[in-house]
């Protein structure tokens, strides 16, 4: 990947970041949602990319709980964080 593909991806995580931190508490977004909101309404797998690398990246003040798939349901893949029936 070049520097300037880096960094436009870059520039986006940050976006989505600013935005779930703009979620109220008590409150959820989807996915598609906080896409939009971050200026790119198709990049609703980029966003869940981006919440995927918040534990990599010690983001841990993202309310990454607050974003929800279409269903209404939180989508977690990590074994750390076992999705709830």
């Amino acid at each position: 990947m070049e520097k300037s593909q880096s960094r436009l991806f870059m520039n986006f995580f940050d976006e989505v970041f600013k935005t779930i931190k703009k979620i109220p508490r008590g409150k959820v977004a989807t996915y598609g949602q906080v896409a939009a909101l971050s200026g790119s309404p198709r990049a609703t797998k980029q966003v869940g990319w981006a919440l995927h690398q918040t534990g990599d990246k010690g983001l841990e003040k993202v309310p990454w709980h607050r974003v929800v798939n279409r269903q209404g349901r939180i989508s977690i893949i990590h074994t750390d964080h076992p999705a709830e029936e």
